[in-house]
């Protein structure tokens, strides 16, 4: 549904199924990817233990990462946030639409702070 959503916002859009896949993709992608959107929860390797790596590679860390779950506890948020995610989504909260209009507000800022460095 996510992909559907970026594709017809005009996004170019690439999919891992698991954790060890979104890694792998990362790893060898040229250029790099605007931004993650990862799920907290995924096969193989979660949503926190990817955004661990991302943050702890050279090549990825700068990278925003956006979380889109459907978990809501708080103390997952914050840990999310604590480790270097740009923003946290609830995804039962939002529709499609408004999920994609929020990502593209992430990339603009991030945009906007790379060109004042």
């Amino acid at each position: 549904m996510y992909e559907r959503a970026f594709r017809f916002a005009n996004h170019e859009t690439e999919i891992a199924y698991d954790g060890t896949e979104a890694l792998l993709r990362l790893e060898t992608m040229n250029p790099l990817p605007d931004i993650v959107a990862l799920d907290a929860i995924m096969p193989k390797m979660n949503g926190l233990e990817v955004l661990q790596e991302i943050r702890s590679t050279e090549r990825l860390k700068n990278i925003p990462v956006v979380i889109l779950t459907n978990s809501i506890k708080k103390e997952d948020a914050e840990e999310f946030l604590k480790l270097g995610a740009s923003f946290f989504l609830i995804k039962m909260d939002q529709d499609s639409r408004e999920i994609v209009r929020k990502i593209e507000e992430i990339i603009k800022a991030n945009e906007s702070n790379i060109k004042k460095v």
